[in-house]
């Protein structure tokens, strides 16, 4: 069962998440409701961080649904723009010898996300939280660095290696700013052109890569800390000065349902630790206990508030 942590008081600042909220539409027309950064502020939400969503939905049935959920979750909505001429992010899934693939459909209302209409700095919001899959257009990058650039607040960006709509030349832009880089081990063994010597790589190996990115895109950024999933192995962190830490994952009370939306879940908990100032040996532990238990829904997220009050009672 996971532990209890104390009760922690809620940051008076609120993390701001920028990114794409879409729906995936299945063969059997079913629809569920997600995107990366969605799934981080939902989480955050289930906290009680109190995110501020920054993203747009189209001016349709889908962008109405997104907004009734954020409403009934509690979440602010004041970050979610309308945009009358693109249509709420989808993805088409399609199955095949029972494996999934996924079109992320282009020039989707997520592309087209403008400034907020509202005050950010280091008054209002802890961090700036960013997925890449968002920043696939010009416009996006735009607000993105924008922003960085002129609250001077901390930035997480989480890697979503979604091709074809990754490039590492814009993406070096994006590591460089960030304080807190997460990525997969594969993604990155992509971005330090890296092979490892056997399936899953060793300390050493993940160390290496982790510097090869960090003198290929960031040499001059000071940087907190590079989180690396590693599936069902857990979770690693490599700081600025070459520390390494590590988690090995905890079993799920329940058994696992799927794996959906497990990183989303890591990446909300780590946040949660970050902003509360804790260290990361309870840090990791903390965010590995957090992404464990979200294998046991069926999806990325509930709206079970229990789920949440666990983990911050």
């Amino acid at each position: 069962m996971p532990q209890p942590q104390p009760q922690q008081p809620a940051p008076a600042r609120s993390p701001l998440v920028i990114g794409e909220v879409l729906f995936d539409h299945f063969p059997d027309e079913s629809r569920v409701l997600g995107g990366a950064p969605f799934n981080v502020a939902w989480n955050l939400q289930g906290l009680g961080l109190a995110p501020t969503f920054l993203s747009c939905v189209g001016k349709d049935d889908e962008g109405d649904e997104v907004l009734d959920q954020m409403r009934q979750w509690g979440m602010a909505t004041e970050g979610v723009q309308v945009s009358t001429d693109h249509s709420t992010g989808q993805v088409q899934v399609t199955i095949a010898d029972g494996q999934p693939s996924y079109q992320i459909l282009d020039d989707q209302a997520f592309d087209a996300i403008d400034r907020p209409g509202f005050a950010v700095s280091d008054q209002t919001h802890s961090l700036i939280y960013t997925g890449s899959l968002a920043l696939r257009h010009d416009a996006n990058r735009d607000t993105t660095l924008k922003l960085m650039q002129t609250t001077g607040l901390p930035c997480f960006l989480d890697v979503n290696i979604r091709q074809p709509w990754f490039d590492v030349q814009w993406a070096g832009q994006l590591i460089a700013g960030a304080k807190w880089v997460k990525l997969s081990e594969d993604e990155l063994a992509y971005l330090s052109d890296q092979s490892w010597s056997h399936e899953e790589p060793s300390e050493s190996e993940i160390s290496q890569a982790v510097q090869v990115v960090r003198n290929r895109f960031a040499k001059d950024t000071p940087t907190g800390a590079y989180f690396v999933t590693l599936g069902h192995r857990g979770a690693c962190a490599v700081t600025g000065d070459g520390a390494f830490w590590s988690v090995k994952p905890t079993n799920p009370p329940g058994g696992i349902q799927d794996t959906v939306g497990a990183g989303d879940a890591f990446v909300a908990a780590t946040i949660y630790g970050l902003v509360h100032d804790w260290a990361l040996d309870k840090t990791l532990p903390f965010a590995s206990r957090f992404a464990a238990n979200a294998c046991t829904l069926k999806g990325a997220t509930t709206n079970d508030k229990q789920h949440y009050v666990k983990f911050v009672q």
